[in-house]
């Protein structure tokens, strides 16, 4: 079974990237995400989504690779469908350019018919 951690995200972020047992580099990563207000403000973030009792474990490897792989296909599908909306409103824009410019010929040609119509008309 894998131990619980602190509930703080401080030591989240240290157990991810590298063993407690070193304070050097503990002290360097904190240094480098702005040690007590990243503190703070993570703890605001995942204090609310955990109970009181509650304990962080750290995820075993299958875990993570399940998870990143999960999001990873996730964002490839919403990538997709979203370059399929961006190429159909495309064509929409493309198909409203050529329509902007063919509307005036064909108004222009429907007047002369009409012009046409009425010639005949009146010579009747």
């Amino acid at each position: 079974m894998v131990p619980a951690v602190q509930t703080t995200v401080r030591h989240i972020a240290i157990t991810s990237t590298t063993n407690l047992a070193m304070p050097n580099k503990r002290r360097l990563i904190l240094s480098r995400l702005n040690g007590e207000e990243f503190d703070r403000v993570a703890q605001m973030m995942v204090g609310g989504s955990l109970g009181v009792g509650e304990a962080i474990w750290d995820p075993k490897p299958d875990e993570v690779l399940d998870s990143n792989r999960l999001m990873l296909s996730a964002f490839c599908e919403n990538r997709d469908r979203l370059t399929r909306i961006f190429k159909d409103l495309i064509s929409l824009h493309h198909m409203a350019q050529v329509q902007e410019r063919v509307m005036p010929i064909v108004n222009t040609l429907l007047e002369e018919v009409e012009r046409a119509e009425a010639l005949i008309a009146d010579s009747e």
